[in-house]
């Protein structure tokens, strides 16, 4: 699972927030202007990211949302939102949809680290049944027609990248009902 950068990130919740495909600061100014409030945060971070403020504001005419964006960018204090939404913690006096939207990017970018660990404890449960119930890794296999290699490696040596989510959790029910 690849990781995220807060640009494409943001490029991308941008686009889901308005609905469209192809990013245009006009369009999506347009859309925010025409009452999509879910856009202002994404788009606002995504202009702040790639530094494109000044072009995101020739194309707003709603002065008081410019001036709340330029609060927002006042606070964020010309540092890189990246890291800002990685800190771990809130920033006080940043707006809450701006803040939620740095949470967002920060589950999606540590989402392989919760995979991983909820892999793992798949697999701690597997191996304890499995051994319990003095289960071969063949019967394992065969009888799910998985990989043999790839599921010997995740039950003898605990290779938890091997097998998606639903594969562990299709072994684990398997060898609880054997």
């Amino acid at each position: 699972m690849r990781r995220p950068t807060f640009e494409r990130w943001a490029k991308r919740e941008a686009l889901r927030a308005a609905n469209a495909r192809a990013f245009s600061f006009k369009n999506l100014a347009g859309a925010l202007q025409d009452g999509c409030t879910a856009l202002k945060a994404p788009l606002f971070l995504y202009a702040y990211e790639t530094d494109d403020l000044d072009r995101l504001f020739r194309y707003i005419r709603d002065d008081s949302l410019i001036e709340e964006f330029k609060r927002v960018e006042n606070v964020l204090g010309g540092r890189p939102a990246e890291k800002l939404a990685l800190r771990g913690t809130p920033m006080r006096l940043l707006p809450c949809e701006y803040q939620a939207c740095f949470d967002a990017f920060s589950l999606a970018f540590r989402a392989p680290e919760r995979l991983e660990a909820e892999k793992r404890a798949l697999w701690e449960k597997t191996v304890s049944a499995q051994r319990r119930k003095d289960i071969p890794n063949s019967a394992v296999y065969q009888r799910l027609r998985l990989n043999p290699g790839n599921v010997n490696s995740y039950l003898k040596d605990g290779a938890v990248e091997k097998l998606s989510l639903e594969n562990a959790r299709i072994i684990l029910e398997f060898v609880l009902d054997y």
